[in-house]
């Protein structure tokens, strides 16, 4: 059987509801660029439809599921142009998103809530030994505040954030780096993940296990042949093998 030492989670949709935080965050961005440039409703759906949002619908294989802070505001900085609006300097106004985005997430951290019993699924995985850490796109201090606010921070040994250098998802940087920081080789660490990215992220850089989880974005359909295991939610890592025994072992 496979050695599994260590596991890199997705944050949003895998550890938290998705839906339930980020939505009203982004209507809320979105409001805050149609007052800004004095734009319709629809310039406003417009901007939201090329980051991937859809009224009350993600799509998981859009940017805003799977793209970095900056790449959200570059996007939405494109549409903008589309739509006939300067809006000063590209990388600025990619920045700023990315701070207001950050900014709402605080706003509304109230909304921030745990994929079923998440603290004590995480804290068990630590009691049985093995290394824990985080491979999200979010920045760092937006996953710190996700993190302490779902009670589970703790726990964890290493936050892969986006740092402004090392590559994203599907790119093997946060693989990497922790492999390095606690001795592992990427077939001990398992990867899991709502989306296809996530699980693209461990077959193309040889992890041990891709384990999709249906809580997030992703369905059955789209998961299935990429993962190794589609399990419902990250709470359903207790019962299976591969996570009964002590990591650090």
């Amino acid at each position: 059987m496979i050695k599994i030492r260590g596991i890199l989670f997705d944050k949003d949709g895998t550890l938290l509801d998705f839906k339930a935080m980020w939505l009203p965050v982004m209507g809320e961005l979105a409001a805050g660029l149609i007052a800004e440039y004095g734009l319709s409703a629809p310039c406003g759906e417009a901007l939201l439809a090329s980051i991937g949002v859809f009224q009350r619908e993600i799509d998981g294989r859009g940017l805003f599921a799977t793209g970095t802070g900056e790449q959200v505001g570059e996007a939405l900085y494109d549409c903008l142009l589309e739509l006939g609006i300067e809006a000063g300097v590209r990388e600025e106004f990619a920045q700023q998103v990315t701070l207001n985005v950050n900014a709402l997430a605080e706003k509304y951290r109230e909304r921030i809530f745990p994929i079923g019993n998440l603290a004590e699924t995480i804290g068990e995985l630590k009691n049985r030994g093995f290394y824990l850490g985080t491979s999200t796109s979010d920045t760092k201090r937006s996953t710190l505040l996700c993190l302490e606010r779902l009670g589970v921070l703790e726990y964890f040994d290493f936050l892969g954030t986006d740092d402004g250098v090392r590559q994203h998802k599907p790119h093997g940087d946060l693989l990497h780096a922790f492999c390095q920081e606690f001795s592992l080789q990427p077939d001990e660490v398992a990867i899991v993940g709502d989306t296809q990215v996530d699980l693209q992220f461990a077959k193309n850089n040889g992890a041990g296990l891709a384990v999709g989880v249906l809580s997030g974005l992703g369905t059955w359909e789209a998961l299935a042949p990429l993962a190794d295991l589609v399990l419902p939610d990250v709470n359903a890592l207790l019962r299976v093998d591969y996570f009964s025994g002590r990591g650090l072992e």
